[in-house]
């Protein structure tokens, strides 16, 4: 997860670099394991995303119960957002 928020943190775009002051400043959203993380995807009626890499990514988008969609980004290449379908993106 380190190398996560250093990636966050290094961008020019301001919204990563709000995105990683978000992250160290409440440690719930952490979690230890993609599998917790795609729980809480899951379980938070879209009010949760989980940044994980693309390969992984792919792999829990397709498992069931199906309800979840992958959201990236061309700025950070190979990482990805696993969000529930409730979740709107805007």
């Amino acid at each position: 997860m380190e190398r996560l928020l250093d990636m966050l943190q290094s961008s020019k775009v301001l919204v990563y670099k709000r995105m990683a002051e978000y992250m160290e400043s409440n440690p719930s959203v952490m979690v230890e394991t993609t599998e917790l993380g795609v729980q809480k995807v899951r379980s938070s009626k879209g009010k949760y995303a989980f940044l994980l890499e693309s390969t992984m990514n792919e792999y829990h988008n397709q498992k069931k119960p199906c309800n979840t969609i992958k959201v990236s980004s061309p700025r950070l290449s190979g990482l990805m957002a696993l969000c529930c379908f409730h979740y709107v993106l805007v």
